[in-house]
């Protein structure tokens, strides 16, 4: 999941473990499942040239044209509003 891109891991802790924050998973018919909308979001950041340590910090820090974190916003299905602040990025 990580090769493919529908999940995002970044290195924390003093041994610099990989680590999945839980707000990229949802549950599906009793079921964890990688947050479906996540995978083209992150497509989309490494095509602007993000590297994960950008991408995970752009998804948890407040964007001012979505009103919440990316990563908030896509969980409360607004995947498209956060991919068209994804096509205005420099």
């Amino acid at each position: 999941m990580l090769n493919d891109r529908r999940l995002l891991a970044v290195r924390r802790g003093p041994n610099r473990a990989l680590m999945i924050s839980v707000d990229q998973i949802a549950t599906k018919d009793g079921s964890d499942v990688a947050l479906p909308s996540l995978h083209g979001t992150l497509t989309m950041l490494a095509d602007r040239g993000f590297d994960e340590e950008e991408a995970f910090a752009w998804l948890h820090t407040d964007e001012s044209e979505l009103g919440v974190a990316p990563i908030d916003a896509l969980r409360a299905g607004h995947h498209r509003a956060v991919r068209r602040v994804i096509l205005g990025l420099g």
